[in-house]
């Protein structure tokens, strides 16, 4: 029984790799989490910012409103 990694599509054995690969293996690991962290992060700024761009924008338009009164 041994686990197989994947990197692009190829199948490395983990029992045939060295300690400096498994490593390389752990380190790419926790890069592409990162990214996929910052990924939803992004996505929740991206949310947030719109919803503050809304509020503004209907904020200006009942104050611009009330000035044309």
């Amino acid at each position: 029984d041994y686990t197989m990694i994947v990197i692009d599509d190829i199948e490395y054995k983990e029992e045939d790799l060295s300690e400096q690969q498994k490593n390389w293996v752990y380190a790419l690991n926790e890069i592409l989490t990162s990214r996929r962290k910052i990924l939803i992060e992004l996505e929740k700024i991206d949310v947030l910012s719109q919803y503050y761009k809304d509020k503004i924008k209907s904020e200006v338009v009942k104050t611009e409103s009330k000035e044309d009164k």
